[in-house]
């Protein structure tokens, strides 16, 4: 089960699911930008996407998406009220701002365990369809994920 969303303000891609495996609330991103490459010092091309995150403590995803064992990130945290989604670091600074419909059952999952996997990476092809996308970056070596904290803040039934 999954919710896709495109903000029209920005170039990010954002799906929401469950999978069937923990955390079983999950959070895909993707920019739809343009992705940026740097040369490393041993001349290999090195996508800033992939490399920012594992440097946060995501690891690259080399199974099953929806069933791989993630390891807990513990410099992010995502909070989620109603449909918004804020991804932050420990310092406050966002990594994901976004607002995604959420497939029925993912606030309480999210709640239940809180936890939430995050999927991150290049050319996820997120905005044309079926999470195929997500399992052929995996076979490219361009999807990373992790695992983290998530807090859920119910909107009062009088603000929605």
């Amino acid at each position: 089960m999954t919710q896709r969303f495109q903000d029209p303000h920005t170039d990010v891609v954002v799906v929401c699911g469950l999978r069937p495996a923990a955390p079983r609330a999950f959070v895909a991103w993707e920019s739809s930008g343009t992705d940026l490459y740097l040369q490393s010092a041993a001349s290999e091309t090195l996508d800033l996407a992939i490399t920012s995150h594992l440097a946060q403590g995501f690891v690259l995803v080399t199974g099953d998406p929806l069933r791989v064992s993630l390891p807990l990130v513990s410099g992010l945290r995502v909070h989620v009220t109603g449909n918004d989604i804020r991804i932050a670091d420990t310092d406050g600074n966002p990594v994901l701002e976004a607002t995604a419909p959420m497939p029925e059952g993912w606030h309480e999952t999210a709640r239940r365990k809180l936890r939430c996997a995050l999927f991150t990476g290049t050319d996820l092809r997120l905005a044309s369809g079926p999470l195929d996308g997500l399992q052929a970056a995996t076979q490219a070596g361009r999807l990373v994920g992790a695992a983290a904290l998530v807090s859920i803040t119910p909107i009062p039934a009088r603000a929605r």
